[in-house]
């Protein structure tokens, strides 16, 4: 390991450590959280958290802040805690996660970095077969989109991110286009029959096209019994809030996500 440190210097700067949390920023200013267990006996799961909307801009504070009853506000609280690596990267004010080449470029630049530093020994060994992706709203798109980049993109790469075992978008939409891409990826969407921010019928659409190329995809719709109310601060997104059904400490989701592999093809 100490070989691969001389070759590929860091490129993460660690800025704080918080409540199994830690805080890295890259060379360029991107910055990122990082949480692992207690015992990280490895190699671990990872789980690439990206999140919504409300939480842009350049204080990291704001993926707890703006984001209840999600991965990270979840795993701070203690009312979750995988067997596994969770990071989460921050978006960029006015930004989006891979709406644009450009804008993916960013997004893949902070999470290879996290991945060069696990490859050089610096980061908890994480096992390549077994990284998710999720998110909710603008993540839940970014999480759809990143996906299929890394899908396209293939694996070979010790020192980047390999393609996903499992992406779980939430109430986030996104184009058929990329549905071939993730034909052999097994996605579980949320989504909320009458959400008023991000039309239902967005994922409708993907999940059809995904169904017609025999993918394994599953989907949850939840009436607006099912949906909980927003969060104040986005009270005008009306049945917009499927990520706290998906992401409860017990719900299905987890033990489905964590049972995906592309090394054993689940």
């Amino acid at each position: 390991m100490a070989a691969l440190a001389a070759l590929y210097p860091a490129k993460l700067q660690k800025v704080a450590s918080f409540d199994r949390f830690g805080h890295y920023r890259l060379e360029t200013g991107e910055q990122l959280l990082v949480w692992t267990p207690i015992y990280p006996a490895g190699p671990l799961p990872l789980i690439i958290y990206l999140h919504g909307a409300s939480s842009r801009g350049d204080d990291i504070q704001q993926i707890f802040e703006k984001g209840p009853n999600c991965p990270p506000a979840l795993l701070r609280a203690g009312d979750i805690a995988p067997r596994a690596v969770v990071v989460a990267p921050l978006l960029a004010a006015k930004r989006e996660w891979c709406k644009t080449s450009r804008e993916a470029g960013t997004t893949l630049k902070i999470i290879d970095a996290y991945f060069a530093e696990e490859a050089r020994g610096a980061m908890a060994a994480v096992d390549r077969d077994r990284v998710y992706v999720t998110g909710p709203s603008c993540g839940g798109l970014g999480a759809y989109t990143l996906a299929a980049r890394l899908a396209r993109r293939g694996d070979g790469f010790s020192d980047r991110c390999p393609p996903a075992a499992a992406v779980v978008p939430v109430c986030g939409g996104g184009s058929v286009v990329f549905a071939p891409l993730l034909a052999k990826t097994p996605c579980w969407f949320w989504h909320s029959e009458s959400d008023s921010a991000v039309p239902c019928s967005d994922t409708e659409a993907l999940v059809a096209a995904l169904e017609k190329l025999d993918a394994p995809v599953r989907f949850t719709k939840l009436t607006d019994e099912e949906t909980p109310e927003s969060p104040p601060y986005v009270a005008y997104m009306e049945h917009h809030n499927a990520w706290t059904p998906a992401y409860k400490v017990d719900s299905p989701m987890w033990a489905w996500l964590f049972a995906q592999s592309r090394g054993e093809g689940a």
